[in-house]
């Protein structure tokens, strides 16, 4: 009865992939949650003003600000504790907070960059795929308008060039074989997500939603796991936006 009380407020980047995590997170406990929706790059100044940090996803609880995507999940543990997103035991407690750190440092790092890096190529395609114009603040011809200078500035923002597309599109593969490790060693993949579940398998949601992706992604268990954490879509992207030099990277 108590998580059906609280009201939360969820500013984000829609279909941001630690957005949706926490916006799971929120569901999955029983909060009454409204969004506010922002644009890429224009979200900086807004959660500067709102939250003192730049970055999404933040969220206003009754009488206090949380923003990051882990210092949000902590914190909902502690106002409603079941259904938790950390285990009781000491020694599995310690194992889900690794893995949500890597998945947000390393992996969540990694596929933002690729999801710029892959617009590169084709901007209008790849916003338009993923876009989903009920969640836009800006109707989508002026979102589609401002696509081009928009990707440019995300990718400067993560340091995104030929040089690190590159290197990341080579290392993919051996990150989605540490998420599948960690479904085979029982620390994600659970009848209840945990913390690090949200963290990472959002990660391979937004992944399987780009065309060039599915390869690399074909027959691993994340992607069933991820589409049953996450069941709305994330967009479709249709294969062909990666030049062949690049997809050959994913092999």
């Amino acid at each position: 009865m108590l998580a059906i009380m609280i009201k939360a407020t969820l500013w984000q980047i829609p279909g941001s992939h630690p957005c949706e995590a926490v916006h799971t997170a929120m569901t999955m406990k029983g909060l009454e949650v409204k969004t506010v929706d922002l644009l890429p790059v224009m979200h900086k100044p807004v959660q500067r003003v709102m939250f003192g940090e730049a970055t999404v996803p933040g969220v206003v609880f009754p009488g206090e600000r949380v923003v990051g995507s882990r210092r949000i999940m902590k914190r909902l543990d502690e106002l409603v504790p079941q259904p938790a997103l950390f285990p009781a035991d000491p020694e599995q407690r310690a194992k889900v907070e690794a893995a949500e750190v890597w998945g947000d440092d390393v992996l969540q790092a990694t596929v933002r960059r690729l999801l710029w890096a892959v617009a590169r190529h084709d901007q209008k395609k790849v916003l338009t795929g993923l876009a989903d114009p009920e969640t836009l603040p800006i109707p989508l011809p002026v979102a589609m308008s401002i696509a081009k200078p928009m990707v440019w500035m995300e990718r400067r923002i993560h340091g995104v060039t030929e040089e690190t597309a590159k290197t990341d599109l080579a290392s993919l593969k051996g990150l989605l074989d540490q998420v599948d490790l960690l479904i085979s060693e029982g620390v994600i993949g659970g009848e209840s997500p945990n913390a690090a579940d949200l963290q990472i398998l959002s990660s391979i949601k937004l992944l399987s939603a780009i065309g060039d992706f599915h390869q690399v992604l074909q027959g691993r268990p994340s992607v069933a796991i991820a589409d049953r954490v996450f069941p709305k879509s994330s967009g479709d992207v249709p294969a062909g936006v990666l030049p062949a030099d690049e997809l050959a990277l994913l092999a």
